[in-house]
């Protein structure tokens, strides 16, 4: 019976430890309408690209070639944020596409899911691109798609 009172005594400040490694980075960041930094259904980016921006000189790189140009570049403070940008290539008139949250995934990394909504029109196309500002984290970020079901 002492045996297992002091292994209790020792695994609950142990797994008070573990679950605060890490801290407010571990929950996950819902996107909204006001970390929106960018979007557009003229990237001048042709192919699909999914990419967490961590420095100021990938950003320059990338606005760049999102956008044609270098001028009217969003300002970030990078040592307390990053940007997710999901460039999704050709797509047609009314295909929408939307990142969703930041969650925290296996081995340290964070996953950020997206949507895409296809309109079904296919009568020209369009080159969609979205940038959101999500707080600073460690580690990998992967992307992964949420399903969207419109429903009856």
């Amino acid at each position: 019976m002492a045996f297992r009172i002091q292994s209790l005594a020792l695994a609950v400040p142990f797994l008070a430890l573990c679950t605060s490694c890490g801290g407010p980075n571990l929950r996950p960041i819902s996107i909204t309408a006001a970390d929106q930094v960018y979007y557009s259904d003229q990237s001048q980016w042709r192919e699909e690209v999914r990419v967490a921006i961590k420095r100021a000189e990938q950003w320059e790189e990338y606005w760049q070639r999102i956008t044609g140009s270098s001028a009217n570049l969003p300002t970030v403070d990078f040592e307390t944020e990053m940007l997710l940008l999901y460039n999704a290539g050709r797509r047609y008139p009314g295909d929408r596409i939307q990142i969703l949250e930041l969650v925290p995934g296996s081995e340290g990394e964070m996953v950020a899911f997206y949507r895409l909504e296809e309109s079904g029109t296919t009568m020209s196309e369009v080159f969609p691109v979205q940038v959101v500002r999500v707080r600073r984290q460690p580690g990998q970020v992967r992307f992964e798609p949420r399903r969207f079901d419109p429903g009856p």
